[in-house]
C-alpha cells in the first residue's frame, strides 16, 4: 500500500510539473519531489524480508530472470517502442544516448534493476557463508552490497557516472539497504515496548 502511495506521489508530481504553471516552486511539489522515490525505494528494501533467501546459483539465476522481466522489459517497451517509435524520439535508438542519458527516460527501472542485481548477489553470498546466523548474515550482506557499490563506483569513474544511471543507483542503494535492515531487524525491535511507540 505504501509503495502504491509512493507511485501515486510520482504521478501527481509529474502531472503538476507538466500541467500546472509554476508548480515546481510550490511546497506540495517540493514535498512530493523529496519524498516519492526515497519512500518507494525504502519500502522496496523493506519487503525483501518476505523474499525467499537465495542459496544457490539456480535460485540466483531465477531471481535475475524474474527481476529482469519485471524491470528491463517495461524499460525497453516504454523507451524503445513508445518513446522512440510511437512518439518519434529516435535519439533513443542511439546507443550512446541510451546508455549515458538514462536519467532522461525511465531511469528508475534501470536503477531498481541494478540495485536488485547487487542485492541478489549479496544475498547469495551472505546466505552461503552465514545462513543460520542472522546478525552475521545481515552484516555480510551489507558488506557485499558495499563491494557492489565500489564496483559501480569504479565503472562510473571509468565510463562516467551517467552511464546506466550509476549516480542514481549509488544514491538510492543505501536507502534501499535501510529498508532491508529494518525489515530484517523488525521482529527483534518490536519486542521492545519503546520501539512500538517509536514506530507508531
Amino acid at each position: 500500500i505504501i509503495r502504491g502511495f509512493a507511485m501515486l506521489m510520482v504521478v501527481l508530481q509529474h502531472t503538476m510539473s507538466n500541467c500546472t504553471l509554476g508548480s515546481n516552486n510550490s511546497l506540495l511539489f517540493q514535498i512530493l519531489w523529496t519524498c516519492q522515490l526515497p519512500l518507494f525505494i525504502i519500502i522496496s528494501g523493506y519487503v525483501t524480508r518476505y523474499s525467499r533467501p537465495l542459496s544457490d546459483g539456480a535460485g540466483l539465476w531465477k531471481f535475475i530472470k524474474k527481476r529482469s522481466l519485471a524491470y528491463l522489459l517495461p524499460w525497453a517497451v516504454w523507451t524503445l517502442v513508445v518513446r522512440a517509435v510511437v512518439f518519434g524520439q529516435t535519439h533513443y535508438f542511439d546507443p550512446k544516448f541510451l546508455l549515458w542519458q538514462t536519467d532522461s527516460g525511465y531511469w528508475f527501472l534501470l536503477t531498481i534493476w541494478t540495485i536488485s542485481m547487487v542485492f541478489g548477489v549479496a544475498d547469495l553470498l551472505s546466505n552461503r557463508i552465514a545462513k543460520d546466523k542472522k546478525l552475521q548474515n545481515i552484516f555480510l550482506h551489507l558488506a557485499f552490497c558495499g563491494v557492489g557499490m565500489v564496483v559501480l563506483g569504479v565503472i562510473g569513474y571509468v565510463l562516467g557516472l551517467s552511464f546506466l544511471g550509476i549516480k542514481l543507483t549509488l544514491y538510492y542503494l543505501p536507502i534501499y539497504l535501510i529498508g532491508y535492515i529494518y525489515g530484517q531487524l523488525q521482529d527483534k525491535l518490536m519486542v521492545k515496548s519503546y520501539s512500538k511507540t517509536l514506530v507508531n
